[in-house]
């Protein structure tokens, strides 16, 4: 996929999420998380509980910011 494709497949995922699609925000939760999970463990010396509390509060994160606007593309 070239960067326009991937950057009005970002803006269309955002405004999924700002129109309070729930299945939007799953589907990034989804697919972040395992190489989250593996990045965080294998980069620190955090367990799996540590590393999926810090992947959820990522997430929460995001959300506001997008549906805040401060996140935009």
């Amino acid at each position: 996929m070239d960067k326009t494709k991937d950057i009005l497949s970002e803006q269309a995922i955002l405004s999924r999420i700002r129109d309070g699609d729930e299945a939007a925000i799953r589907d990034i939760y989804k697919q972040y998380r395992s190489s989250f999970m593996n990045w965080a463990m294998n980069n620190s010396n955090i367990d799996e509980a540590t590393a999926s509390d810090i992947y959820q509060e990522v997430i929460i994160a995001f959300y506001k910011n997008v549906v805040s606007l401060k996140l935009q593309i």
